[in-house]
């Protein structure tokens, strides 16, 4: 299957599982060839166009708790952005994006306490934050009791902009009576530390990417893991080794150039 954009690639199905890919830069006269490997055997490869980048689809025969499955995988665009919280080296993976900040107006002295936010908050995808799911608060001036801590979304109103909040385990609500009156700033963002939905990794270690950095890697049981830290974006799946080979590098010493 041949790539063309954003670079000239062809993918080659080798009789091993792997696969080679040759890139090809012709005013600059490259041509290099790689080796793609994973936990598994790619058995076939194709590529459609891509709103940006040419999509890389693939077909892998994997060994997943002592059973053979085949997936249908497509490789992440290699052009992710500048944000490293939306890098995703795995295989597999699944990701989970919390969302943007939103700012919040009010936080009341209340048994249970209720924020205002100036817009709903909502998750990567769009949807509409609702109950039960976990927000951290930052940057509160006054009620500075509520700053960095993870609470439970409770009665959210999303046409009043308003939510109660529930302790983290959400067991109970927040009584803010005896907090300081809160007097303005603050945001709230979805976090998570609970991720589901990985039963097609079943068994397996997998490599944990939390919020740009690497989390230690942990087994899916119940098509579940648990991480250590709450965290906004989240990227699961089976870990990979990277292995480059840099080119001669050419400049001047005292003695003269490093080119013989």
């Amino acid at each position: 299957a041949f790539q063309s954009r954003p670079d000239s690639v062809l993918w080659c199905v080798l009789n091993n599982g792997d696969i080679a890919t040759m890139t090809y830069q012709r005013d600059q006269e490259v041509v290099a060839w790689a080796l793609q490997t994973t936990e598994g055997d790619y058995e076939s490869v194709t590529v459609i166009p891509g709103t940006d980048e040419d999509e890389v689809w693939v077909i892998v025969k994997r060994t997943i708790d002592s059973n053979d499955v085949r997936y249908i995988e497509r490789f992440q665009p290699r052009d992710w952005g500048t944000d490293q919280t939306d890098c995703y080296f795995v295989d597999s993976g699944l990701s989970f994006d919390g969302g943007d900040v939103v700012n919040i107006t009010d936080i009341t002295q209340a048994d249970p306490a209720v924020v205002t936010v100036s817009a709903w908050p909502v998750d990567g995808d769009g949807t509409d934050l609702t109950d039960d799911d976990e927000v951290m608060l930052t940057s509160v001036s006054g009620m500075t009791e509520v700053n960095d801590n993870i609470y439970a979304i409770d009665d959210a109103n999303v046409t009043g902009l308003t939510f109660s909040l529930n302790d983290s385990a959400n067991v109970g609500d927040v009584n803010s009576f005896d907090f300081t009156a809160y007097t303005s700033g603050g945001t709230a963002q979805r976090f998570e530390k609970n991720f589901s939905g990985l039963s097609h990794l079943e068994g397996e270690e997998v490599a944990v990417f939390a919020d740009g950095g690497p989390h230690q890697n942990l087994n899916v049981s119940s098509a579940a893991v648990q991480l250590s830290e709450w965290s906004n974006k989240v990227v699961v799946g089976l870990p990979y080794t990277s292995v480059f080979e840099t080119l001669p590098l050419i400049f001047n010493t005292p003695m003269g150039s490093t080119i013989a």
